[in-house]
């Protein structure tokens, strides 16, 4: 399966994806930043303070999407599996079925939004892949290196039975809740920006720091 993934490509993703108030924050800055050019006087020194304002809300809009680097794949892909899994929900209530997001879901969502030119076969394969790393915690070890650098002096011992047992709570609370989704988003970033990337997405995971 390893060496599957590494064959895979995934989809065009850009970290800008669904951002429409800073398209229109940049226009409203390019209006002001002519404002202030041409008008005189206290207009000019209030249209210069609101593009100043606007200037640090687009700087802080493009940090959430820029940084930490996994944000680039991570915030985008989020964006279109909620937007998956609302026509999904909408098909299943109208089809008196239960709204949930099945296994079949997820392998649709791989084969339709991430990667290119898999079936449902492989993305059944990596979704049970990505089952396997999360319920046997393969990044552990990691992970742990990881929090002792960010917070030295830390119990390490007692910090990783804690996180075993959240891991373990979790992937068995369903096929997919529980870090199943989140293990299969780690797969994407590592194959895009390496094993680091992949160890800092999932200790935001686990702390409740990832945005979405």
């Amino acid at each position: 399966m390893e060496r599957a993934l590494s064959t895979l490509k995934l989809r065009p993703v850009s970290p800008f994806e669904s951002m429409p108030e800073v398209r229109l924050s940049l226009f409203v800055a390019a209006v002001l930043g002519v404002g202030a050019f041409v008008l005189g006087g206290i207009l000019r020194w209030v249209v210069a303070l609101v593009l100043v304002l606007a200037l640090l809300f687009i700087g802080v809009r493009l940090r959430f999407r820029l940084f930490p680097k996994y944000a680039r794949l991570s915030y985008p892909l989020g964006v279109r599996y909620a937007a998956l899994l609302g026509l999904h929900v909408g098909r299943a209530e109208r089809a008196g079925k239960p709204p949930v997001a099945d296994e079949e879901f997820v392998c649709r969502f791989l084969t339709d939004a991430v990667y290119q030119n898999i079936d449902l076969t492989t993305a059944s394969e990596l979704f049970h892949e990505a089952q396997r790393k999360a319920v046997n915690f393969v990044d552990r070890d990691e992970l742990m290196r990881e929090f002792v650098r960010r917070y030295p002096g830390l119990d390490a011992v007692r910090l990783c039975l804690e996180l075993e047992q959240q891991v373990r709570s979790g992937t068995e609370t369903s096929v997919i809740r529980g870090f199943i989704a989140e293990w299969l988003m780690a797969d994407v970033i590592e194959r895009r920006y390496g094993k680091a990337e992949r160890v800092r997405y999932l200790a935001d995971v686990v702390t409740g720091r990832v945005r979405i």
